[in-house]
């Protein structure tokens, strides 16, 4: 009787490790699923895309405050001079932030454009069923 109680056991629990590996492995097939896969990648990129082109946007706009700030700066010296040497000082943080911001929009530049080329190469390759439900996701989005 004991070893009977004993081999139940051992087999309930092996079947609860089944259950468990199977919940795991459940859920790793349903994400094998390439089509649903490609699309998620495509929506990711278009994501990537857009939050590049507000970034762009976001430095632009700050580059042009700068830009104007520089000019104000360099009103101020020239109408009441700089006795402290303060407004120099500032003049040449606003120079070091409008060359970080250009900075920054070149490797946004660049991330935009190494995202388009790899956008290109593999675009190709898409199926047919995953660029339709692009253009039907694209039509959804705009509406």
């Amino acid at each position: 009787m004991a070893q009977l109680k004993k081999e139940v056991d051992e087999v309930t629990s092996n079947v609860e490790q089944s259950e468990a590996l199977v919940n795991k492995l459940e859920n790793e097939i349903i994400e094998w699923n390439a089509h649903k896969k490609l699309c998620r990648r495509d929506e990711e990129l278009a994501e990537i895309d857009s939050l590049l082109t507000d970034f762009r946007t976001d430095l632009q706009h700050e580059n042009d405050e700068m830009e104007k700030e520089f000019n104000k700066n360099q009103v101020k010296i020239e109408k009441d001079g700089d006795k402290n040497g303060n407004l120099a000082a500032q003049k040449e943080g606003i120079i070091n932030y409008i060359d970080e911001i250009q900075d920054l929009t070149g490797t946004v530049d660049e991330l935009k454009a190494e995202k388009d080329q790899c956008f290109k190469e593999f675009d190709a390759d898409i199926p047919r069923p995953v660029k339709e439900e692009r253009v039907a996701r694209l039509n959804f989005q705009d509406s």
